[in-house]
């Protein structure tokens, strides 16, 4: 139930995000992406895609990266470093 709820609220975010960016405000596609990329992560996780080697976790990796570099330059590389090292 809250996986579904969760599914709807980022979908809701995205198409919001992409009616902004279509209006003129182009930095809003990273939010879209994003917001995307978490819809299909989530999906895939209620379908039960097996997405922890496969290119739902890349995705994720990527929007997860991507909302942290919108942190600041410092902190975002900062902890995409980290996140990194713990992968390897």
């Amino acid at each position: 139930m809250l996986l579904t709820l969760s599914i709807a609220i980022e979908v809701a975010v995205a198409v919001i995000a992409v009616l902004a960016a279509l209006k003129g405000r182009p930095h809003l596609y990273g939010l879209v992406f994003t917001f995307a990329v978490y819809v299909l992560y989530d999906l895939g996780r209620l379908l039960g895609w097996h997405a922890e080697g496969g290119i739902l976790s890349v995705l994720f990796l990527l929007a997860s990266a991507r909302a942290l570099c919108r942190m600041g330059p410092v902190q975002g590389k900062a902890l995409i470093a980290a996140g990194a090292a713990a992968v390897t």
